[in-house]
């Protein structure tokens, strides 16, 4: 398995390549030089800061991937949550218009999974139907499939708890959508904190294990960096029995640095 970590976007470095450039450009040089000193295969960084550089931004982003210095491999946070995908307040021109841009750019930097999370955006507003809410999410994510299948990216949906979304919010629930939808470049995330908050065994992972394309990982009850602790004892088996060969990226509060640093053999250890 790949193991990673999700970055905070000021990071910062001394003795910086980056120094004197966009806080997210350096974020990703950065981030990258310090989570392969401890070891770790690639960071995961979030889309909308990504989104949020200005063409010139980009363009130094892309130059420091040329040149070695990003191992940016996955993205989160999709969508933002002022892009509702779900009701009246939905613009689907709007949506694609936002993909069109974003995952070009995605691509550019070496990103091969984004994560599909954003509860903000896929909150399903008072008085919509769940007939409408299921409409409007597949139409989503069927352009999102598409265009993601286009740039050569995989869209992983990611199940979140009943405090940070109102729908799907199982890995069960989430690989059931994947299924139904059927699509080469739409696939299923695991999160073992949102797992373990709605009380979902490891095992659902081996057993949707052939559509499981991203893990995402943190100390279950707390959110904070992994240890050694049961629950993540058996996801790490449950995913060497399965087979899985992807990518588990640390994600979880407290402080970066010491979070990685700590973090680095206990998920050896697990993955």
């Amino acid at each position: 398995m790949r193991i990673g970590s999700c970055i905070p976007g000021n990071f910062q470095l001394p003795g910086s390549p980056a120094e004197n450039e966009h806080p997210t450009v350096r974020a990703l040089v950065d981030g990258s030089r310090h989570l392969r000193e401890l070891g770790y295969d690639f960071i995961e960084a979030t889309v909308e800061s990504i989104a949020n550089l200005s063409d010139a931004e980009m363009e130094k982003a892309v130059q420091y991937r040329k040149a070695g210095l990003l191992c940016l491999e996955s993205c989160n946070c999709f969508i933002p949550g002022a892009l509702p995908l779900i009701g009246e307040k939905r613009d689907p021109e709007k949506i694609r218009g936002y993909l069109e841009k974003v995952l070009p750019r995605l691509v550019r930097l070496g990103v091969e999974v984004v994560v599909f999370g954003s509860g903000g955006a896929r909150w399903v507003p008072e008085g919509c139907s769940p007939e409408t809410a299921r409409e409007h999410l597949d139409q989503f994510l069927r352009t999102a499939e598409e265009l993601a299948r286009k740039a050569g990216v995989t869209l992983v949906v990611e199940p979140l708890n009943h405090q940070q979304a109102n729908c799907i919010f199982t890995v069960t629930e989430a690989a059931g959508i994947v299924r139904r939808l059927n699509l080469p470049s739409l696939k299923l995330l695991g999160d073992t904190y949102h797992m373990y908050a709605e009380g979902e065994p490891p095992e659902v992972l081996f057993e949707n294990r052939g559509i499981l394309r991203h893990v995402h990982v943190a100390e279950p009850e707390s959110r904070s960096a992994p240890t050694d602790c049961p629950y993540l004892r058996q996801i790490g088996s449950a995913l060497r029995r399965a087979g899985y060969t992807g990518r588990v990226a640390m994600e979880c509060t407290g402080d970066f640095r010491e979070n990685v640093r700590n973090a680095a053999p206990v998920l050896r250890k697990l993955f």
